[in-house]
């Protein structure tokens, strides 16, 4: 995130003071940057009407207005002489396309949402909104637990030092600590700092016994001694537990009372996500903290290869009524 930074709050539909607005409303006041509150809403009922257009359009246009006028109301109980504050409503029949639009449309440094932690049984039916813009977000996610205060101060930066060079100073460990810094310079809040070595139960003595084994445990030490004193932080700062990543990094968090974890998520297709995993889609599950996902800057590069964004922003700008000009193309 820039120091000076566009941060798009997502708004439920009661449009009221959560969380996550009042962690995005604090981000603003204290980086001077600005704050969009955008809501994305959608009713099936009025889909359902389509066969009578003008009948769908009046609806949509009464609801859209109905919740715009909520919405004003509360950028003026929020307004502050430190930032400025933009809004919209926007019809999203697929909220993840219209969020990621949206987006792109005010260059967001940061989305800021409240996280829904759905059930076991409802993950393995359905595709949360937080995994896909986890998965899809060009820019960084911030998910904001329900009772998460504005203010935080406590901060860990999770990175993976076997995963690129410790030396390299473009790669996504450094832009790990760099957002965790700003973060952290922002508001006070102490910085520690985990990489993982990772490791995974087998039966028998396996590779964990290995002297194959015993030397990545080496090279892991060595690579997150060098990160860590190229970039100056403390001894007394830095963790380096064993285990299964997402299980260590929810675990230290909790020990250290983080109010935030930050991890990186580079893209992934559905083929690579099945291999490999995320720990970012893991960590939702386990944390009892705040999760901000930070992503590579060639992360949009990377997506367009795979996904057409422009034809998602075509699809989202022709979901709006006529009569409204959203700020999506």
């Amino acid at each position: 995130m820039n120091k000076t930074s566009a941060i798009l709050a997502v708004v439920t539909d009661e449009v009221g003071h959560s969380a996550a607005v009042q962690r995005a409303v604090e981000l603003a006041r204290l980086s001077g940057g600005t704050l969009h509150l955008c809501s994305f809403i959608y009713d099936s009922l009025i889909d359902a009407e389509r066969p009578r257009p003008h009948v769908a359009r009046l609806a949509c246009l009464e609801l859209l207005r109905e919740q715009e006028q909520r919405l004003y109301r509360l950028a003026a109980e929020l307004a502050h002489p430190q930032f400025n504050i933009e809004c919209e409503v926007l019809w999203a029949p697929v909220m993840h396309e219209a969020i990621i639009t949206k987006a792109l449309a005010v260059a967001a440094d940061c989305v800021v949402k409240d996280v829904r932690r759905e059930s076991i049984l409802r993950r393995m039916l359905f595709t949360p909104l937080d995994w896909k813009l986890i998965r899809l977000l060009p820019c960084d996610l911030m998910l904001v637990g329900a009772d998460a205060a504005p203010h935080p101060e406590r901060l860990l930066a999770a990175i993976d030092v076997l995963a690129e060079s410790p030396e390299r100073e473009d790669g996504l460990n450094a832009q790990i600590l760099q957002s965790t810094r700003w973060l952290g310079e922002l508001t006070g809040a102490r910085m520690d700092l985990v990489s993982v070595m990772p490791w995974f139960p087998l039966s028998g003595r396996g590779l964990h016994s290995g002297a194959q084994y015993e030397e990545q445990v080496r090279k892991h030490h060595e690579a997150f001694r060098t990160f860590s004193e190229r970039l100056q932080v403390p001894s007394d700062h830095c963790h380096r537990p064993l285990g299964i990543p997402a299980e260590a990094i929810a675990k230290i968090a909790e020990q250290l009372s983080s109010d935030i974890a930050v991890v990186g998520n580079y893209y992934r297709n559905g083929w690579e996500r099945l291999l490999l995993g995320s720990t970012a889609e893991t960590l939702l599950q386990q944390l009892r903290c705040d999760l901000l996902v930070v992503k590579p800057r060639d992360f949009a590069v990377v997506e367009r290869q795979h996904v057409d964004i422009d034809a998602m922003r075509r699809r989202v700008a022709l979901e709006q009524p006529a009569d409204r000009v959203p700020e999506v193309s």
